[in-house]
């Protein structure tokens, strides 16, 4: 099976860690929804960006490491001309307690403080 990583990864870290990143995301008709499960439906002109945020304390890192690969993705996919309508609805992933990996904006207090200047 496939599977895709929200975002960023550390190259120091190790497989345990890189593995919290893996998602899995299943797209289904909006005929085929379970309706007393949550889901989550956007409009047709809406593009959800997923991110996980890797040394976001630094706003160099936060374009280069973070930003750009975003912007790449929906260039790649033509969802990034100014000539488009669509909306882009960044959501940024933040891991559950227990789960801290490096150099993330949850790892450490110092780290949080500095996230929030960012964001």
């Amino acid at each position: 099976a496939s599977s895709l990583s929200i975002g960023s990864i550390d190259s120091d870290w190790d497989k345990a860690a890189r593995d919290r990143l893996r998602w899995f995301p299943r797209v289904l008709p909006a005929q085929e929804l379970d309706r007393t499960k949550g889901y989550l439906m956007l409009p047709e002109n809406t593009v959800l960006v997923p991110f996980h945020a890797v040394n976001a304390m630094d706003p160099a890192h936060l374009l280069w490491d973070n930003f750009m690969p975003i912007f790449k993705l929906l260039e790649i996919f033509g969802m990034a001309s100014s000539s488009r309508h669509d909306d882009i609805l960044p959501v940024r992933y933040v891991h559950p307690d227990g789960e801290l990996l490096t150099d993330t904006c949850e790892s450490s207090p110092s780290n949080q403080a500095a996230c929030s200047a960012v964001f």
